[in-house]
């Protein structure tokens, strides 16, 4: 701890981010945001103004651990790898902390000649940097399983108010209804109040009654669970920054290949 008055709240965690009421960071010659920040607490908090270590509280993957974190300036010309591993960086944040904006994007799939395309929210449950894959978890008898399965090609957007960046990923989905990944999903949530979604009698989107809502909870405890996996493989990342100086876009692949577009 870098403060000479330790307070009683010093090891915040995400969940109680509310009673934060800034973080500001500290700027480096390089251009770099070093790892100290500063955090003031919001009216009526017990603490006080604090400078700490960000990393020791919210630690990134072990394996971006090491590596700064990069803001870039709106004008700068940033390297591939830099700007890859910043979008990683809040990928793999995102899955474990629950006020994440990225820990939500939105799914957009191909429907029915009846239906035409489909969106809607999702969470995202695991991103790995190494293999530029996503992971979601879904009930098996979501229209999207279907619709996934006839065309695989799907895109996720991700928003942050923070940043002021969308993320626009081109990925390419598959579907697992059973196996060790599955199986290995259910152990992490059937303890959990989460594990109802995927016990429910009637499938998502089905009309539900009051007549019925007593014969559904029933049969909840007698069936096994409908819990699948979405695995996106992603094909391209479109990246959008929006700035009062001037926005930015920017495509980029696993090849390494990084495109600047116009916004």
């Amino acid at each position: 701890m870098l403060c000479s008055q330790k307070p009683s709240w010093h090891g915040i965690t995400p969940r109680h981010r509310r009673y934060v009421h800034t973080l500001r960071w500290q700027n480096s010659s390089n251009g770099f945001k070093t790892n100290q920040a500063t955090l003031i607490p919001r009216q009526g908090a017990v603490g006080a103004k604090v400078s700490f270590d960000f990393l020791k509280l919210f630690p990134l993957p072990q394996r971006l651990e090491s590596q700064p974190i990069f803001m870039p300036q709106v004008h700068s010309e940033l390297l591939p790898d830099q700007l890859v591993t910043r979008l990683w960086q809040e990928l793999t944040r995102a899955p474990h902390d629950r006020h994440h904006e990225w820990r939500t994007p939105v799914l957009a799939t191909q429907g029915s000649d009846q239906t035409g395309p489909q969106a809607r929210t999702v969470v995202l449950r695991h991103a790995d940097a190494s293999f530029w894959a996503l992971r979601v978890y879904t009930d098996a008898r979501s229209p999207k399983c279907l619709e996934l399965m006839a065309q695989p090609l799907a895109q996720l957007i991700f928003w942050s108010k923070r940043l002021n960046w969308q993320l626009r990923v081109s990925a390419l989905a598959t579907v697992e209804f059973e196996g060790e990944q599955v199986d290995a999903a259910w152990e992490r949530i059937r303890q959990s109040h989460a594990s109802a979604d995927y016990l429910s009698a009637l499938p998502p989107g089905h009309v539900r009654s009051s007549i019925k809502a007593s014969a559904e909870n029933t049969a909840d405890s007698l069936q096994g669970h409908h819990l699948a996996i979405l695995n996106f493989k992603i094909s391209s990342m479109d990246w959008l920054v929006l700035s009062k100086d001037g926005h930015r876009r920017a495509r980029l692949t696993p090849a390494g290949v990084l495109e600047w577009l116009v916004p």
